[in-house]
């Protein structure tokens, strides 16, 4: 008779442990979905950036075919603009201006603006003197 309960609580226990196995079991299952839910973002975050890079680099290689066919790496867009395309300081860099004689340098990389001055190569901000335009900019 004092074996009954005892059998009885080893089945409930058993019952127990067996439950919990199947919630390991749900919750490991979960845990598989979700790293493949993670894992597909992280994969469509990469196609997109390598997309974005892509049509940076088409676009830069325009830039520079441009620049090639003036035979300088400096080239008019219009009357008042003008760009200019070089690596500086191991950045690329995309130089542009033309508002009142003001230039700007744009590192591609980091996506934004990294120094400037006026035409003549004065009062700019960012760069050594040297490396100022190429000292081939006309505005």
């Amino acid at each position: 008779p004092s074996l009954m309960p005892a059998e009885a609580l080893d089945r409930d226990l058993a019952g127990m442990r067996e439950g919990v196995r199947a919630l390991d079991l749900e919750r490991r299952r979960l845990e598989k979905t979700q790293k493949r839910v993670f894992i597909a973002n992280v994969q469509v975050r990469h196609r997109e950036a390598v997309e974005a890079q892509k049509r940076a680099e088409e676009k830069l290689g325009e830039l520079r075919r441009m620049a090639v066919e003036r035979n300088s790496e400096c080239f008019h867009t219009d009357d008042v603009c003008c760009l200019a395309l070089g690596r500086v300081q191991k950045r690329r860099i995309l130089w542009s201006g033309g508002i009142r004689g003001r230039v700007l340098a744009w590192d591609l990389d980091q996506g934004t603006c990294v120094g400037e001055m006026d035409s003549g190569g004065r009062g700019y901000l960012g760069f050594d003197r040297s490396l100022a335009l190429m000292g081939r900019f006309i505005v």
